[in-house]
This record gives C-alpha cells, structure tokens and sequence, in this order.
C-alpha cells in the first residue's frame, strides 16, 4: 500500500514538474508575442488584435495549471494556530475534513464540466479554437487536485502524515519559515 501512495504521490509530483514548465512556456510565449506587437505598433504602426486574445487564454492556462502546482506544494492556506494544539487524533479529523471539503469544491468544478465544454460549440474572438478551450486546464487541475486530496487523506489515515505538527516559535525561528 505505502508503495502505491508513493508512486502516486511520485505521479502527481511529477504532473507538477510538467505544469510548471508549461507556466514558463507560456510566459514566455505571451511575452515573446506581446514584444512582437509592441515593436510591429511603435516602428511599423501595425497592431496585431489576436495578440490581445492569445495572451488572455494563455493566461487563463496559466493560473488554471497554477492552482494544482501550488495545491500540490501545500501552499494551500492554512491557519492552524488552534488545530496544531489539538490531540492528534482531533488534527487528522481537521486535515480529513479539509481533504473532504477540497473534494467537495473540486466534485463542484468537475460535475458541469461536460455539459458545459457540450455548450461551448462556438468559436473564440480572432482565435479559431472552441470556447471550451480555455476552460480544460481548469477541469485537468481540478483532476489532479481530486487525486491530491484522496493521496493526502489516505496518508493521514495511515500516519504516513501528522497534519498540523505541533511547533514552537522557538522551532519555525530555527527552521527559517518565520518570513
């Protein structure tokens, strides 16, 4: 069992690896597009409309791939001030509750999802792609984050993970998080 979490987790880190470098690719293209338009405007007097449209999808991509790199960093907010002064037993209670409402939020962005992308048949302004094209990479995150939040849950389940440690100011001084 802890080798098939492992894997998984290996899995979804990895997934993280690849839509991070997607982020970059993607700056870099509506970087690269928009200092095309900027100079074609200034030194040609020509504009390009489509630039405008691509960088908006692109940042769409963007912040819809970014939400499963920074979930699956546990950068997910968290205020455990109260819940790391808990007995053990009540903190993984609250991180299974939190799993379960992560669960319920994703379970709500994925369950349209088909009948929305259905709906979606019409193409974007100045882009000859389908509507529903800027809304996948939300439905793939919101994938991943399922497959996130079962991993974490079945880890504190099995004590593979003690949620909301019990640390000291003295403790976070040391380790340096204290930024």
């Amino acid at each position: 069992m802890r080798r098939v979490l492992s894997l998984a987790g290996t899995g979804l880190d990895a997934i993280a690896v690849v839509f991070k470098a997607a982020i970059a690719l993607l700056l870099l293209v509506m970087l690269t597009i928009n200092i095309i338009n900027i100079l074609s405007r200034s030194l040609l007097n020509d504009a390009y409309d489509w630039v405008f449209h691509w960088t908006m999808l692109m940042f769409i991509w963007m912040i819809c791939l970014g939400v499963y790199v920074y979930m699956r960093e546990n950068r997910d907010v968290v205020v455990d001030l109260i819940a790391a002064r808990m007995p053990l037993a009540i903190r993984r209670a609250l991180a299974i509750f939190a799993d379960m409402t992560g669960l319920l939020f994703m379970y709500m962005v994925l369950s349209p999802a088909l009948e929305l992308t259905a709906m979606q048949t019409g193409h974007m302004e100045t882009i000859a792609l389908p509507i529903y094209v800027s809304s996948l990479p939300l439905f793939v995150s919101a994938l991943f984050l399922v497959v996130h939040f079962c991993l974490h849950a079945l880890h504190v389940l099995t004590g593979e993970i003690i949620p909301y440690p019990r640390t000291t100011p003295r403790d976070l001084l040391e380790s340096g998080q204290s930024k």
